[in-house]
């Protein structure tokens, strides 16, 4: 099988990286005004229900990482 990725392993491995790293820096902000939204409505489950989602989400990612 022929590979069509002409990029290096490490090159490919240095876009992947820098989105990666775009998204983490997008997930806090995400998460700052998720967190300012539910200080506004503190009796709503619904975003108990949001992060507790994230947070399972994000093990599967940190375990993906081998952590």
């Amino acid at each position: 099988m022929k590979r069509k990725d002409k990029r290096t392993a490490d090159e490919a491995y240095q876009e992947h990286l820098t989105t990666a790293r775009a998204q983490v820096a997008l997930l806090a902000d995400h998460l700052s005004a998720h967190a300012k939204r539910q200080a506004m409505d503190p009796r709503n489950w619904g975003y108990v229900g949001d992060l507790g989602e994230t947070v399972k989400r994000l093990g599967d990612v940190l375990q993906s990482l081998g952590l």
